[in-house]
């Protein structure tokens, strides 16, 4: 079932609502019904990223961190902020909606929040060092992180390497996750 039926059913529920609090009917069928569970849908291996394409944005994201000249700051800013972020979400595979409440330890033991669970783990060396590098808080690197804005930034950015033919596919952080898993699959890791 595709989302536009989904809506008109929530439209149809909703006008019955408004049809018994006015008593125009004594009884609303639609109340307590669930709505059609969206469709489950996988990954093509297209839409996760390779090894060589996360090589290239990373390779972008570094040349734009030490990129000099007019109106360089935010695109700075950009790519630092973005450089962290991909790190921990490729190593870690946790979500970018966890990274604002991501709290590290004194002995590299994360803990994050992720859709009301508690996630933990460790984290690994080289996003350790790429946090320290970029002069990140090593206690709450995230915590003044505006999650859909760094989601739009990347995107945004992946837009910029998809014009200039760098890369084939507008990836998102969450296909990152993607990767994160596929890798974690092969390693035999949780």
């Amino acid at each position: 079932m595709d989302n536009s039926i989904r809506e008109r059913i929530a439209a149809v529920s909703s006008f019955f609502s408004f049809l018994e609090r006015h008593d125009i009917i004594n009884k609303n069928h639609f109340k307590g019904c669930r709505r059609p569970p969206r469709p489950f849908e996988t990954k093509n291996s297209e839409e996760i990223p390779e090894e060589e394409d996360l090589n290239i944005i990373f390779k972008a994201l570094y040349e734009e961190l030490h990129a000099d000249g007019r109106g360089y700051a935010g695109k700075r800013r950009q790519a630092r902020t973005l450089i962290a972020v991909l790190s921990v979400i490729q190593h870690q595979g946790i979500r970018c909606g966890a990274l604002p409440s991501f709290t590290i330890d004194k002995n590299g033991r994360y803990t994050a929040e992720s859709k009301g669970r508690e996630i933990s783990g460790t984290i690994n060396e080289e996003t350790r060092n790429i946090l320290d590098t970029l002069s990140f808080d090593t206690a709450k690197p995230f915590r003044e992180m505006k999650v859909n804005t760094i989601q739009k930034s990347f995107e945004r950015f992946c837009k910029r390497l998809c014009l200039e033919g760098k890369i084939t596919t507008v990836y998102s952080l969450h296909d990152l996750r993607h990767y994160a898993a596929v890798r974690h699959y092969e390693e035999e890791k949780d």
